[in-house]
């Protein structure tokens, strides 16, 4: 998505890059391997730029002056991602060292998985003839087409069939082409949505998908089929806002990500969030009913809606993800946009979305609460 994209740090890509060559070497100091630091401070700005420039992932060549058979240079693949994920924590924490060795050595496994023969499935034959993964895009939304087959899609995948043949309701399912793709320029404007042959290719089985790949996706499920469709109360967040929230606060410059969003007409908020090679999901139910449901808590003969966070999580307790940290960063940005459209003393005052009430706490599917 073509967002205002987060500030990169050159200090937390140098650190990535020189671990990286220190697993690989099997070396504390990569300079006994011929590898000096300003050569490594030279092409982790360029990784830098690369990444500002918006490319996803960047790959750099090192070549040891004391070579051996066994090796002759050195690929680093330092992605997006990955440094997003490293740079939320400072280079002296301790945990900022654990999740820079963990996301290493899974990169180093990605490319040695990528390089051999075997490894390579039909699926990447497919993409690789199809597109070139580092330049051509392979989807892009919005778009413009006189294709009438434009909802098979739809009909293609479990999550959409049902609710297509539902909407549809004796119509022509092709009948209903012209009014997504109008949906689809009006729900997306001028942030276009664009997959690229490498964003296809984590598709691939055991490879992470990344957020091109679920930022089409998000759209492409939420945008309405109908006039009927009701998926418009619906409103996922791009996957880049809550981790950059978590790195530099609700600031003014992520605020401009909901500006025309009034999150407190939907029924449901969706936060994607991607940290340490793992994806999460929060879910906050029925925003604008935070003040009636803080009324009706523990009244056991109200059964209308209410208000609720949940944490939708497949590792359960396991997680990587910090609960509290992920509770507290919603909650600023609930009560932010509140104050946009809810100018009262007493809600600024007493702040709706507290951590103090338990209906604002974060909740899992097994009914476990957090800070």
């Amino acid at each position: 998505m073509l967002l205002p994209g987060p500030n990169i740090s050159l200090k937390h890509i140098i650190f990535f890059v020189t671990t990286w060559l220190q697993k690989v070497l099997c070396v504390k100091k990569v300079r006994d391997k011929g590898i000096p630091l300003k050569e490594i401070k030279k092409q982790s700005m360029v990784a830098e730029q690369n990444l500002i420039d918006g490319q996803r992932e960047t790959k750099l060549r090192f070549i040891p002056k004391h070579k051996t058979q066994e090796l002759d240079d050195i690929i680093v693949l330092v992605t997006l991602s990955n440094i997003m994920d490293l740079q939320k924590h400072s280079l002296d924490s301790p945990v900022c060292h654990t999740i820079c060795d963990s996301l290493v050595s899974s990169g180093i496994s990605s490319l040695e998985r990528s390089s051999l023969p075997e490894a390579k499935s039909s699926f990447r034959e497919q993409v690789s003839t199809a597109v070139n993964a580092n330049v051509n895009h392979c989807f892009a939304l919005p778009f413009k087409t006189n294709d009438q087959r434009l909802l098979s899609a739809d009909r293609l995948s479990s999550d959409l069939s049902s609710r297509l043949s539902n909407l549809a309701n004796g119509r022509d399912i092709p009948s209903l082409s012209s009014y997504f793709e109008n949906s689809l320029r009006d729900n997306i404007k001028r942030n276009a949505v664009v997959v690229h042959g490498m964003d296809f290719a984590t598709l691939e089985p055991e490879e992470c998908l990344n957020d091109a790949v679920l930022n089409f996706w998000f759209k492409w499920v939420t945008t309405p089929r109908c006039p009927e469709d009701k998926t418009s109360s619906v409103h996922i967040c791009s996957t880049f806002l809550l981790s950059s929230v978590l790195n530099d606060g609700y600031n003014e410059r992520y605020q401009k990500w909901l500006k025309n969003v009034n999150i407190f007409d939907k029924s449901m908020v969706l936060f994607p969030v991607h940290l340490a090679h793992h994806w999460s999901l929060i879910v906050v139910l029925n925003p604008k009913l935070i003040n009636q449901t803080k009324r009706r808590w523990n009244d056991s003969m109200y059964t209308g809606d209410v208000f609720a966070m949940i944490h939708l999580d497949c590792l359960g307790r396991g997680t990587v993800h910090n609960k509290q940290h992920l509770a507290r960063a919603v909650r600023g940005i609930l009560n932010k946009e509140w104050d946009k459209y809810n100018n009262n003393a007493l809600d600024k005052t007493n702040r709706p979305f507290s951590h103090r009430h338990e209906s604002c706490k974060l909740y899992s599917p097994k009914g476990e609460s957090y800070a």
